[in-house]
């Protein structure tokens, strides 16, 4: 019972974590002179996305110095539950660093450590066996790059790295821990937050002190909420719950519902889930004239105390779908535990329906670890190649951050580690937006994303396009299938995301 635990929490803590390999003969680049080429487009969505380029600003500063990370205990969280909606949201935030102009400021990162012992444990491929020091040198070695290009409109940055250990607390203590380190102790200028830590609590914490993060995680955020947390919250690679409901459209478009199906949509049991799921999806499928659906949700994960009710959860959607006869599986983000749970429940079942996935529920690591006799009924959307393929070789070659990024990574030795890009993602992006705004400031931070547009390639997406005053960036989206002969996901149709 305590390997299946693990395995368990291991999935919901890691899978966002999971390492790819990354070449150590990824292509260098010029530095300071990348320029993005744009994304594939395709029609039936809407238009084709604009060409960006990805502006560093010039001169050379001191290199970075690492701050000193901790790993999460104790504390008490915020109290939230399930994810933030507009009324949890402190509407007064306070604090937040004194900037000295041209010196240096300090940038959170928080990252996920022991990731490679954790999925050993459990059985399970996908995660990076890389130490907490070879994530930290890393992740300093972009830093000096940043510094060396202008730093954050002339200020030279200082990496204060903060790991959260997912064999240690809860998710909510893992929050309060990461935000009293990086907003009390070392009064950071932004974060950039990359471990999953299940819910809005630590973004929320951070509002407070006035910092603004860079939420790289795969956590669904909804428009609503964007607006209450106004210039404290970004997600320049992820989709917000409201533009997600495309994969509706798209999965229409490559006839994945017939005439006669029967549509079950997977959630777990929280505010943002239920908003998705009755707000988005179901209207969403409503208009493609499919209403015959019905739902299931799942309490959600706060700890490793919930694994084995998780699981037991999963069985039950299964056996509840079959027995209604469901044809079509839809799953709103769970960070893959709901759809890896749910396919390996079904297959023993011999239960095999159609399954509706997007980038957030990690196709690769269903591609790697789930029967593949279920997986090969995914299809969906993908717009973050990290998330879709186990390893860069497979990724689409037209975009030059995210090969600045591998070969900074590469450059520094690391041979295991794609994971970085959201971390890269989220420090060039603010990079770009604080220089755009010619100041270290929430405000002006706000004020240059709105101005944003397609400047700024994200490495950790397709393309993006912050246009209408969006906080969430990606513009174009994928369709993706299995492959039997590979055995694989491969992209097809592109679409332009509004």
């Amino acid at each position: 019972m305590r390997r299946r635990a693990l395995t368990l929490v291991a999935v919901a803590l890691l899978a966002g974590g999971c390492g790819t390999t990354v070449s150590t003969t990824a292509t260098a680049l010029n530095p300071g002179s990348e320029t993005s080429s744009g994304g594939d487009t395709g029609p039936g969505v809407g238009s084709a996305p604009s060409s960006g380029n990805t502006a560093v600003a010039p001169g050379a500063v001191p290199g970075v110095v690492p701050g000193a990370g901790q790993t999460t205990s104790g504390g008490v969280a915020p109290a939230t539950s399930g994810g933030a909606t507009a009324g949890q949201i402190n509407s007064t935030p306070s604090g937040g660093s004194a900037v000295v102009p041209g010196g240096p400021v300090q940038v959170g990162i928080v990252y996920e450590s022991n990731l490679g012992a954790a999925f050993t444990s459990a059985g399970l491929q996908g995660a990076s066996n890389a130490s907490d020091d070879q994530i930290k040198s890393w992740l300093t070695q972009i830093g000096k790059y940043i510094n060396a290009h202008g730093g954050y409109a002339g200020h030279p940055i200082q990496l204060v790295m903060h790991g959260v250990d997912p064999s240690k607390g809860s998710f909510d203590q893992a929050s309060q821990s990461a935000c009293s380190d990086l907003a009390e102790d070392h009064k950071v200028v932004a974060a950039v937050v990359g471990a999953n830590v299940y819910s809005a609590n630590l973004p929320t914490c951070l509002r407070q002190h006035g910092v603004p993060t860079v939420w790289n995680y795969q956590y669904l955020v909804d428009n609503a909420t964007f607006r209450a947390f106004g210039p404290y919250l970004y997600q320049p690679a992820m989709i917000s719950a409201d533009r997600l409901g495309v994969v509706v459209d798209v999965l229409a478009k490559h006839d994945f519902f017939g005439s006669l199906a029967k549509v079950g949509l997977v959630r777990w049991d929280t505010p943002d889930a239920a908003y998705f799921t009755d707000k988005v999806l179901t209207p969403k499928l409503h208009a493609h004239g499919i209403t015959n659906i019905t739902e299931f949700a799942a309490a959600a994960l706060q700890g490793e105390s919930d694994a084995g009710r998780q699981e037991a959860q999963m069985s039950n959607a299964v056996l509840r779908f079959r027995s209604q006869g469901v044809t079509n599986v839809i799953f709103s983000p769970t960070d893959t535990v709901a759809p890896w749970l749910f396919m390996t429940n079904a297959e023993s079942q011999q239960y095999r329906p159609k399954y509706g996935i997007t980038s957030m529920d990690i196709p690769y690591f269903l591609e790697e670890n789930a029967p593949p006799a279920q997986v090969a009924n995914a299809t969906g959307i993908g717009w973050n190649p990290e998330m879709d393929f186990p390893e860069p070789s497979k990724f689409p070659k037209n975009n030059p951050m995210q090969q600045l990024c591998l070969h900074i990574n590469a450059a520094a030795g690391a041979t295991n580690s794609a994971s970085m890009l959201r971390y890269c993602d989220g420090l060039f992006f603010l990079q770009h937006a604080f220089t755009l705004a010619g100041a270290v400031l929430p405000t002006a931070l706000a004020d240059a994303v709105d101005r944003l547009g397609s400047s700024y390639r994200s490495a950790w997406s397709l393309t993006t396009d912050f246009a209408g005053g969006r906080h969430d960036g990606p513009s174009t989206v994928n369709y993706i299938s299995y492959d039997a002969r590979c055995p694989c996901f491969r992209y097809g149709q592109p679409y332009h995301l509004g």
